[in-house]
């Protein structure tokens, strides 16, 4: 799948929240837990972030009333990253299963740029996912646990007025 500029259109009925105890109610309920990429369960890793990370955050992605995706991570202590612990989408009914990742990478690299992250990192990607990550600019950081996408920096013109040279 190529990362483009996506039509916002598409997403009309698009919702991103917290994840709540609807969310992992939904979770629960909506998503057939066959074959999984994210082998941990989602309320037991929330609830360890929750406890040793106040600083984690984390997004459930929503059609309408069908919970489509899931993301968890944490910036570092210093903030200089950002870390993505997990990305999951609904294996089932969802009209943006292809999305997720692009849906959740976008979010979180806004995320990140909001608390002036200079890196998003993928912590331990599934290897079944590692090209759609480089597609979206992650590179893969040895030990090979990790993939990482440098923030670009962005820089302002100011004009001073009334300014000799």
């Amino acid at each position: 799948m190529a990362f483009r500029k996506m039509d916002a259109s598409r997403f009309a009925p698009l919702t991103i929240t917290s994840i709540t105890e609807h969310a992992l109610s939904s979770f629960r309920s909506q998503w057939n837990h066959g074959v999984r990429f994210v082998d941990w369960a989602w309320e037991d890793e929330l609830l360890t972030w929750r406890k040793k990370r106040p600083s984690y955050w984390d997004m459930a992605i929503w059609h309408k009333q069908t919970l489509c995706g899931l993301a968890l991570g944490g910036p570092s202590r210093r903030r200089s990253r950002l870390y993505i612990e997990g990305i999951e989408a609904n294996p089932e009914n969802n009209p943006f299963k292809s999305l997720i990742i692009p849906i959740a990478l976008m979010a979180s690299e806004r995320y990140a740029e909001t608390i002036k992250s200079k890196e998003v990192w993928l912590v331990e990607p599934t290897g079944a996912l590692v090209d759609i990550y480089i597609q979206a600019g992650y590179t893969v950081r040895p030990p090979n646990k990790f993939l990482a996408k440098i923030l670009r920096a962005k820089t302002f013109a100011t004009k001073v007025v009334g300014a000799s040279v």
